[in-house]
């Protein structure tokens, strides 16, 4: 059983509270100690006992505030909380910063790098590439950090990409996320390069801000018009549309849970083989797209 160190909380980000649940299951009688309604409400729905994954544990949990990791333990089942990430080290296999404040993401888990153990770090790993090539070149082994959107991981995503081909020619590529660009337009991108593989460009591109809103237009596949928004704070229903000839594939993300498991699963399963999941080539271009926003 591999032991998992689970490294949150910001605000804002409830993935703390649902990764944990998705090895340990939640505890129906704490919570209340979730402050993210929509966490227990896709956890009951999606994750009975049969389907946590069975080959890890989060064991162990540390945040900047006692009362947090308290909350977070109780309703995650997690026995173990600490004062300090060092008392994690020794303790665990592998390491989950649950926290998308890029500007912190070294900082939180500098330390575990020479102790050549997984790292799995929220969206985004940075949002310029000089910050994400930083933080990679500390790593002691290739594939050290795993860091993608969990959208990328959707079973929606996956079969978008297998059925591309029967749309035919790309005629243009729209999308919508609710937050802001900098930490949500990583789920546009990534699954879109889950989709189309590397080959995936934004050519020719104007950003449009407006309050919070920013918007990317430019073209990219076959010379399709593309279209990406973040809201910036408003609710939506973020969507992918990709238009073809012959054609359209649409992808709602109304329902994450899956993508996470399938994130972890992935994840947990590579813990000790420490294989590559995710190239740094791949994160560097993905951040170089959110880039092209700011």
């Amino acid at each position: 059983m591999n032991r998992i160190g689970v490294i949150g909380y910001n605000e804002g980000n409830g993935h703390p509270f649902s990764f944990s649940s998705i090895f340990n299951g939640y505890n129906e009688n704490n919570i209340d100690s979730c402050p993210y309604s929509t966490i227990p409400d896709y956890l009951r729905k999606n994750n009975s006992n049969d389907k946590l994954l069975q080959n890890s544990k989060v064991t162990h949990v540390w945040t900047q505030d006692f009362s947090i990791s308290q909350n977070i333990a109780a309703f995650s089942n997690i026995p173990t909380i600490v004062k300090n990430l060092d008392d994690m080290i020794g303790q665990i296999d592998a390491i989950i910063l649950a926290r998308d404040d890029y500007e912190n993401h070294f900082e939180n888990v500098s330390k575990f790098f020479n102790k050549e153990i997984p790292i799995f770090i929220d969206k985004p790993l940075a949002i310029n590439v000089n910050d994400a090539k930083n933080i990679l070149s500390n790593q002691k082994f290739d594939g050290q950090i795993y860091s993608i959107s969990a959208l990328a991981n959707d079973n929606k995503v996956i079969d978008a990409k297998n059925n591309l081909k029967s749309i035919g020619k790309i005629n243009s590529i729209f999308g919508l996320m609710p937050g802001s660009w900098e930490k949500y337009s990583v789920h546009l991108f990534d699954p879109l390069i889950k989709i189309f593989g590397k080959d995936f460009t934004i050519k020719d591109y104007k950003v449009l801000k407006s309050d919070s809103l920013t918007m990317l237009n430019g073209t990219s596949i076959e010379n399709s018009n593309i279209s990406l928004t973040c809201l910036g704070g408003e609710k939506c229903a973020p969507f992918l549309n990709i238009v073809g000839e012959k054609g359209f594939l649409f992808i709602d993300f109304d329902d994450p849970y899956m993508a996470f498991r399938n994130t972890l699963q992935k994840f947990s399963e590579n813990i000790h083989h420490k294989n590559i999941l995710r190239s740094q080539k791949e994160i560097i271009h993905s951040i170089s797209l959110i880039q092209m926003g700011l």
